[in-house]
């Protein structure tokens, strides 16, 4: 396979955004999130978002809000302790969350952003009242990563979960380049000529990839793509993905929960517990890319090797899965 020309770069990754937000990506769990909460206080917002952000699940973000409670969890700590070592084996976690990836350090995540949303983030709250955006953000950034075992990655998540259902005005206002390689690694495609000091060591190539990040959004806002900072990061580091890896393709995490929920959800159900998460993919994203109301039941490893081999981007909105046989010529709808 051919590297792709800087050209190529920008007009592929282009169409890789829009198909992306086509199908409700990225981050269609943090969706499902806001979906499943609309009815309950902006406090237990608060409380939800943690219980999604610690383990980077929807699985387990269900079943702990559902048995867990925020005034519950405040007031019978160790008692949610005893709990998640007893059902250690059926909570999920991501990979992106390896740090919590024993009972000991989950539960210490989780304890310590109960007593945040609880003691601290009221006022956190009261103090950002009328601050510009920027002082604002920053405030909540240094605040959250007050918590043990959150960090970068997931603390955007968690900020941008407070913007979207939890009334909370500030928003992501740069890509939080410090700590972060993989959007710089991409920008480092789409500028070639920046390589050397983007991809210098530590923070080096921090201000200018912000200052590049910033340049390379607003150009694709002008050519109408409706995205913002959280979005452009996130879409940074899946199209490097699967550009560099072949392991993406606009879709893959709609699939990917099924693929988690037969080995994480599946045990839960036995027990007797009713998720939420399906009717809500079915109320929020197209449901041609849904594979639990079509033929497929988790990733597609096929279709990561679509864009780099092909030369296009799938998209089910577009291609006919069940019908394509040859993706070098797949069967439109």
């Amino acid at each position: 396979m051919r590297p792709f020309t800087v050209e190529q770069q920008w007009d592929i990754f282009r169409e890789f955004i829009q198909k992306k937000l086509d199908v409700g990506e990225p981050s269609p769990h943090m969706k499902i999130v806001g979906w499943l909460s609309k009815d309950v206080t902006i406090r237990e917002r608060f409380w939800r978002a943690g219980c999604y952000a610690v383990p980077y699940s929807i699985i387990t973000a269900e079943v702990l809000w559902t048995k867990w409670p925020l005034d519950f969890s405040l007031a019978e700590p160790e008692t949610l302790e005893r709990w998640i070592y007893d059902n250690w084996k059926d909570i999920h976690t991501r990979t992106e969350r390896r740090c919590v990836r024993t009972p000991a350090k989950f539960t210490q995540c989780l304890l310590q952003y109960s007593q945040w949303v609880d003691n601290t983030l009221p006022g956190i709250l009261v103090a950002i009242e009328g601050l510009d955006n920027e002082d604002a953000y920053n405030i909540l950034w240094k605040s959250i990563h007050t918590v043990k075992y959150l960090g970068r990655y997931i603390n955007i998540r968690i900020l941008d979960l407070f913007h979207r259902y939890c009334e909370v005005s500030a928003h992501l206002y740069d890509i939080r380049s410090i700590g972060g390689w993989s959007p710089k690694k991409m920008l480092a495609l789409l500028y070639p000529e920046h390589t050397e000091v983007l991809l210098g060591p530590g923070k080096y190539g921090d201000p200018l990839a912000n200052k590049l990040a910033t340049e390379a959004l607003y150009r694709y806002q002008a050519e109408g793509l409706k995205i913002d900072f959280y979005i452009f990061a996130a879409m940074l580091c899946e199209y490097r993905v699967a550009y560099e890896n072949m392991r993406q393709y606009p879709g893959r995490t709609h699939d990917q929960e099924i693929s988690y929920f037969k080995k994480k959800g599946q045990p839960w159900v036995d027990a007797g517990f009713e998720f939420g998460m399906f009717e809500a993919r079915k109320a929020l994203f197209p449901h041609e890319c849904l594979g639990e109301l079509n033929n497929w039941d988790g990733i597609r490893d096929e279709l990561s090797t679509v864009m780099r081999e092909s030369l296009y981007v799938w998209s089910d909105l577009e291609f006919d899965y069940e019908k394509t046989t040859n993706l070098r010529d797949p069967v439109r709808r």
